[in-house]
């Protein structure tokens, strides 16, 4: 996956926010990935072992 954003510039959109997140994770690049996150985000995952929430986005980052 690739996103289409010019260096220097932040996505804007919601699905170039996402994508970005996506690939910034498929990277390994937390830091990244956690800078596109807002701080209250609400993260909600299912999982193998169940659904689970995170109420900040460093708990959410923290996942991975």
């Amino acid at each position: 996956m690739s996103t289409r954003v010019v260096h220097g510039t932040a996505p804007t959109g919601a699905r170039e926010v996402g994508a970005a997140f996506l690939d910034a994770l498929e990277a390994r690049a937390f830091t990244t990935a956690r800078s596109l996150l807002a701080d209250h985000v609400r993260f909600r995952m299912l999982l193998p072992g169940g659904f689970r929430t995170e109420a900040d986005a460093e708990a959410a980052i923290g996942r991975f």
